[in-house]
């Protein structure tokens, strides 16, 4: 076994700023994609408290409050 091979070229700066680059690419979507989603479950729990306050039904209020609290 040569002594090369055990050797590791360090990265150069170029391929390290890469690297975070990619790891934050990385974070922000997946951030965005968390957020987009609880949007939409905000948006489909109003519709429901509206939906039931305009029938006079106020288990799915407490039901989507108690959802609420959770997230």
């Amino acid at each position: 076994m040569s002594k090369d091979r055990a050797y590791q070229i360090p990265p150069t700066k170029k391929q390290e700023t890469m690297v975070k680059r990619n790891k934050t690419k990385f974070k922000i979507d997946s951030h965005f994609l968390l957020s987009f989603v609880n949007y939409y479950i905000l948006i489909f729990l109003i519709n429901k408290v509206v939906s039931s306050l305009r029938r006079g039904k106020f288990k799915y209020i407490i039901f989507s409050f108690n959802f609420f609290i959770l997230e």
